[in-house]
């Protein structure tokens, strides 16, 4: 009996690790647009250590469905041109604990060779000590091809964060807010309660990674929160006020 329990406790420590997650992808459009003419068009990444130890990373690209004479190119640190349609980057890079890579140090571009088309990859990044540990980016390439507003403005591209304290028993909630560079159109910040019911709508654009909620006039219960923009919505944050 006692060795099932402790397979079984093997199992689920297994099972925990193999799905652990030490990386985090704080910034990465996974749809960009640019035109025939263009030298390339470019995914700019930030990446975020999440644990208190340093990590040695390492990137791999595959091309999913890629036009005719475009081809891939990844930089950090030292630029890459992928002649393959599977790549692995020869050497890691380190993020140091609970730290960052720098801000947009990362592309993932594309070099269409003024050829109009739709090109995607899959980017991997994982630990050089454990494969298994890592996260992806499915980036679209749109060269001379118009996108949609919902296409270009993802989930991956805008939206909240994270939210604290969170849950508040307090008079002002702060909301870490994720925009794009190039904003068309207004960023609003939308507080929903639990009947659907929209209780707040805040104007974005005085702000830039943060905003200050006044949540004094909200009772105790659970609140959904998102950002809004040119129509369409992000993926959707709980906020719990217990009074």
């Amino acid at each position: 009996m006692k060795k099932l329990i402790l397979i079984i406790a093997l199992m689920i420590f297994a099972i925990d690790f193999a799905y652990s997650q030490s990386l985090e992808i704080i910034k990465g459009p996974a749809v960009v647009q640019g035109p025939v003419e263009a030298i390339d068009v470019t995914s700019y990444v930030t990446l975020k250590n999440k644990t208190d130890k340093p990590l040695d990373v390492m990137i791999k690209a595959k091309g999913i469905s890629m036009t005719e004479n475009h081809m891939l190119n990844v930089c950090w640190g030292e630029c890459f041109a992928l002649f393959t349609d599977e790549w692995e980057m020869p050497w890691s890079q380190k993020i140091e604990a609970n730290g960052t890579s720098l801000e947009d140090d990362i592309h993932l571009l594309l070099m269409p060779f003024e050829t109009k088309g739709i090109s995607k990859a899959l980017f991997t990044f994982y630990l050089k000590d454990n494969p298994e540990d890592k996260v992806e980016l499915e980036v679209t390439y749109y060269v001379g091809v118009e996108v949609s507003v919902e296409e270009v403005y993802s989930d991956a591209e805008f939206g909240i964060r994270d939210i604290y304290p969170n849950p508040t028993n307090g008079i002002i909630a702060k909301f870490d807010i994720n925009l794009p560079e190039k904003i068309t159109g207004e960023p609003f910040l939308e507080i929903y309660n639990e009947l659907g019911t929209r209780v707040k709508i805040t104007e974005l654009c005085d702000c830039k990674n943060t905003k200050e909620i006044n949540v004094e006039d909200l009772v105790s219960g659970n609140y959904y929160c998102n950002v809004l923009m040119n129509g369409t919505k992000s993926k959707t944050k709980k906020l719990l006020i217990a009074r």
